[in-house]
């Protein structure tokens, strides 16, 4: 996914922090569920520093039915 799309700093931080639960928290249209979706990516590509092996050991609240779709959507690509 990041391929198609650059990320601030802001976002690639929370892409890329391994070793903690993270909440993030944005306005409308500011790349949340991009941001969510590359960080489970990141964290299945990095097993042994995440502990996270399976995509059934994340959790992901989101408010928007929209964006739940689009992380499911995306997430079956790639699992």
């Amino acid at each position: 996914m990041s391929a198609a799309r650059s990320f601030t700093s802001d976002q690639q931080r929370a892409i890329s922090t391994l070793g903690c639960n993270l909440l993030v928290n944005a306005g409308a249209g500011s790349g949340k569920t991009a941001v969510l979706v590359e960080r489970f990516v990141h964290l299945l590509a990095h097993p042994e520093q995440s502990g996270i092996d399976s995509v059934s050991q994340i959790v992901a609240i989101t408010f928007t039915i929209k964006a739940a779709q689009e992380m499911v959507k995306v997430m079956a690509t790639i699992t």
